[in-house]
């Protein structure tokens, strides 16, 4: 959808590259623990059935914030050391 769009883009803006890049560098870990990690420990901690919308929306946001915390925490302190190794 957006792709037709951002083609004509020659080099991206840094307000679009610097988050885009960063979440490049920690999607792997994201896709490690999201599901896996988080949201299980948090569906344990938390009873999502008899939510509101609003605290549903408010869980959202709290799962979305830890899973990207955590991510990135894997990737600087597990994955980066990692891969420097490899050098």
């Amino acid at each position: 959808m957006f792709l037709p769009f951002l083609s004509e883009w020659k080099t991206a803006p840094s307000w679009f590259a610097k988050p885009v890049t960063l979440i490049s560098l920690i999607s792997y870990s994201i896709y490690l623990i999201h599901y896996s990690l988080v949201l299980q420990l948090l569906k344990y901690w938390i009873d999502t059935v008899s939510l509101s919308d609003w605290q549903l929306h408010l869980f959202t946001v709290f799962y979305l914030t830890i899973t990207f915390l955590l991510s990135y925490l894997l990737y600087r302190y597990y994955e980066k050391p990692i891969m420097a190794l490899r050098k």
